[in-house]
């Protein structure tokens, strides 16, 4: 079976970010990949792990927010 993974690598702020399908951002691809297969499996986000993004276009919020690193 052939699996097309649509997390990619962006630079934002001259950080490397892992951004999901759904357009959240992540320093780890593994929460990158693990965002993406719940958010392809449930149809919507997990909370739990919305809440280890560090990027998000779309929320103010997280314009406030630095990547560490």
């Amino acid at each position: 079976m052939i699996r097309c993974n649509l997390v990619r690598e962006e630079i934002h702020g001259g950080k490397t970010l892992y951004i999901c399908k759904c357009g959240l951002g992540y320093e780890d691809i593994l929460i990158a990949y693990a965002c993406e297969e719940y958010f392809r499996t449930h149809g919507v986000s997990s909370e739990d792990i919305i809440k280890k993004a560090v990027y998000n276009p779309r929320s103010t919020k997280f314009s406030q927010r630095t990547v560490t690193g």
